[in-house]
């Protein structure tokens, strides 16, 4: 699917690529996709969930979503020195679990795709649950 063809409702986030997350070839490290397309579904959970992003629900709300599983899927170079656009998903919600996917676009052209099941967690007490709030603002965006 081209990013042209998804839905104007899937959520976007955009990501420049600068110097330190490439290599001397102008190739975006593996490393900084990943941690670019992390920021995406941070980003995204942040501005669903009212401002609830990890960092705010770790520190303030003593809750997390560790990650279970992370897998990547490469289809074309990231380059330096250009926007990386990102679609994100979520692909699954479970009772105490949930999925995501963001996709790396960049002039168009899918780049990569990496996709996680985060579960949640209250820090003193281990897996919780997904809580009301978390849930209602992830239901619109389940593919």
């Amino acid at each position: 699917m081209s990013q042209s063809a998804l839905p104007a409702e899937v959520y976007r986030y955009t990501h420049h690529m600068g110097f330190g997350d490439c290599d001397p070839a102008g190739i975006a490290y593996t490393g900084a996709l990943v941690n670019a397309a992390l920021r995406a579904i941070d980003r995204f959970l942040s501005d669903v969930t009212e401002g609830r992003g990890w960092y705010a629900m770790s520190v303030r709300l003593g809750v997390g979503m560790p990650f279970v599983h992370l897998d990547v899927d490469f289809a074309s170079p990231v380059r330096g020195d250009a926007d990386l656009d990102f679609t994100i998903e979520v692909t699954r919600l479970g009772r105490t679990s949930m999925g995501f996917r963001a996709t790396g676009w960049q002039k168009g052209e899918h780049c990569f795709s990496l996709n996680s099941v985060n579960v949640f967690i209250a820090q003193r007490d281990g897996k919780q649950p997904l809580p009301d709030w978390l849930r209602a603002a992830l239901e619109p965006h389940l593919v």
